[in-house]
């Protein structure tokens, strides 16, 4: 022990070491032995608590992983690899939300790399997707992919994430037609929002005007129909709102969309139906309220609401462009 000068912590060391553990030291220090049994250098702790004095033998083994990282990454140099596996092992949730805040500033302060393997959402928490690899093992069968929108880390793992938020639509229809474009292009938001039919957008504005704090911790976010984008009175709403695809109801950019005779072939081909037949019906419903002629056309082909939807977001390409869009205001909202 008399060999190995000691080196005592500062007080700005101390309170980060504090932050990492969950404990309250007043005095840290380390000794420094080389070359034990071919292991390199080893660091050996003493702490004081209070009147309570206590060393590397007497700690526990998350405490004592701890200060063992610390010492170890304050010692890195610029251009260093650190490789780290599942520190979550020994320490609490505390700490390990605590490790992967202290580190992240350790990465930008030092010029560091670290690399680090673990099962823990924890210290996943504000990784981005491009820094992670899921590295997955099935038999003889190996992959390693990066992460992305449909495949998110945390459901690799397991973890259930509650509801963050509420998307209000208009009616059915809207419902139906948002949920198919997230599915196709933005899974992920489904699994973190419901999406609530509210009857209309004066009801979609009056629950966007419950005013808004930064205590609560969840998000509501209106999708108007796109014949509101001009309408709609902004005066008092508290929280984001988007507009879907297009520039009028939906039922009437599926009956105008009709107007074309390729495009009735393309729908009759979709659902298997006669030429000649769908061009009557169309013909008899053409003048009628368009939620009218939306539901009496669902009714001639024996199909529900959200099949007949479905199958004009697959024919009606034109409208990939301003779907695209769409998803892009949708992510601003929740940012």
């Amino acid at each position: 022990m008399e060999q190995a000068e000691e080196y005592t912590y500062s007080d700005d060391e101390i309170i980060e070491l504090n932050y990492l553990v969950g404990k309250r030291y007043q005095e840290c220090s380390v000794r420094e032995f080389e070359d034990i049994e071919k292991l390199g250098v080893v660091p050996y702790f003493c702490v004081k608590i209070d009147d309570m004095e206590y060393d590397s033998r007497s700690m526990g083994s998350g405490e004592h992983l701890l200060m063992y990282l610390f010492w170890c990454i304050n010692k890195c140099s610029k251009d260093t690899i650190v490789i780290i596996e599942e520190p979550e092992t020994y320490i609490s949730i505390y700490s390990q939300m605590h490790f992967s805040n202290y580190l992240g500033k350790m990465v930008a302060q030092k010029g560091i790399q670290v690399i680090i393997t673990t099962h823990s959402p924890y210290l996943l928490n504000h990784v981005k997707n491009e820094n992670i690899r899921i590295v997955s093992r099935m038999g003889n069968m190996a992959t390693i992919m990066q992460p992305n929108e449909n495949m998110i880390a945390e459901d690799i793992l397991g973890v259930e994430r509650n509801c963050m938020g509420t998307l209000f639509v208009e009616d059915r229809v809207a419902s139906d037609f948002l949920s198919i474009i997230l599915e196709n292009k933005a899974p992920y938001i489904l699994k973190k929002y419901t999406i609530d039919i509210v009857g209309g957008e004066a009801e979609i504005t009056k629950r966007l005007r419950f005013p808004k704090s930064d205590k609560i911790q969840y998000n509501f976010i209106g999708v108007y129909d796109g014949d509101m984008r001009e309408a709609l009175d902004k005066t008092q709403i508290e929280w984001k709102y988007v507009f879907l695809p297009g520039n009028k109801p939906l039922e009437e950019l599926y009956r105008n969309f009709l107007h074309s005779p390729q495009n009735i072939d393309k729908l009759c081909s979709e659902l298997g139906r006669e030429l000649n037949e769908m061009i009557t019906m169309l013909a008899t419903i053409d003048g009628d309220d368009y939620h009218d002629w939306f539901e009496k056309l669902r009714k001639f082909l024996s199909v529900d609401g959200r099949t007949l939807v479905r199958t004009f977001y697959k024919i009606m390409n034109e409208m990939e462009y301003e779907i695209e869009q769409f998803i892009e205001d949708i992510k601003k909202c929740l940012e």
